[in-house]
């Protein structure tokens, strides 16, 4: 059986009925951005370069005591015999998963989205602790940033098998009918 690789990105591109775009998400096409994708990803590369070579957050950004960071840490698990999941970390530290957002939307909307609970998920099948989640929003445009934690739980988790088990058949389906795994 062929198996299609999920993440939080093409279930969000599909759930959104953008079937062009969960194609290209999936075969990692370029597609067309605007100057606030832009933005949002020079300021991703800043804040990572920054913990890469400082060992902590810029002192614009957010205020935490980092212990062993990892930045863009990636995460790979067999979720079941349709499916493996696939997931970035932006920084992980001892048990945290942070996620950096840009843009006007506040971290509170940020964290109403799949992003973390599959993310826990995830860490849960790949034996990784994870015991919370801080979504850190910057604002580029008022300079301000906010943050909202999330805490890891078996309803979290549970929720995101549920996303992955209502969404994905739809799109593994999809895909291969189109010849696309």
């Amino acid at each position: 059986m062929k198996k299609l690789r999920l993440s939080y990105s093409l279930l969000n591109t599909w759930d959104r009925g953008d079937v062009d775009g969960a194609v290209a998400t999936y075969l990692h096409l370029a597609r067309p951005t605007s100057r606030q994708i832009n933005e949002g990803r020079e300021i991703h590369e800043k804040i990572q370069k920054h913990i890469d070579t400082e060992g902590e957050f810029p002192d614009w950004f957010f205020n935490w005591k980092l212990g062993s960071p990892e930045t863009e840490k990636e995460l790979v698990v067999n979720y079941n015999e349709m499916f493996d999941l696939k997931c970035y970390i932006d920084c992980y530290d001892e048990g945290v998963v942070f996620e950096h957002k840009t843009g006007v939307s506040d971290s509170l909307t940020w964290t109403r989205t799949w992003q973390l609970p599959i993310t826990f998920l995830i860490c849960e099948l790949a034996g990784v602790e994870c015991n919370l989640g801080i979504l850190v929003h910057y604002n580029q445009y008022n300079e301000k940033t906010d943050y909202t934690v999330m805490h890891n739980s078996k309803i979290q988790r549970d929720y995101a098998r549920n996303i992955i088990d209502s969404t994905g058949p739809e799109i593994r389906e999809y895909f291969l009918q189109k010849g696309l795994i």
